[in-house]
């Protein structure tokens, strides 16, 4: 029998996704490492053609643990709890994984006027 492997790509796809559908969630955040690796990256897809899931502000680790960076409006601890909620069920639904963890980092908050 073959074995599955899904990839932490996918895995931070599925993330994304469950993340900005998080009422709350303005957008995601790229980290300082994210950023300086995405343009080797980007330029490497561009060449060959390739698009890429959206799932800037994602990581995932071994685990697997989901970390996750993103700016909120609202009470940031009850929009961090929900993003963990969401991002733990639908990586299990799209996946079968299940997550050891799902770190949210607040790096902004806007408040509605």
């Amino acid at each position: 029998m073959a074995e599955l492997v899904i990839g932490p790509d996918v895995i931070a796809a599925v993330a994304a996704q469950a993340t900005l559908a998080t009422p709350g969630v303005l957008r995601l955040e790229p980290g300082v490492a994210e950023l300086i690796g995405g343009w080797g990256r980007a330029a490497r897809q561009q060449v060959l053609g390739m698009a890429r899931a959206a799932s800037t502000g994602v990581t995932v680790a071994d685990g697997p643990v989901v970390r996750v960076s993103v700016s909120v409006t609202g009470r940031a601890a009850d929009v961090g709890q929900a993003v963990q909620r969401a991002v733990a069920a639908a990586v299990e639904a799209g996946t079968g994984e299940s997550l050891a963890g799902v770190e949210v980092s607040i790096v902004d908050i806007v408040m509605a006027p």
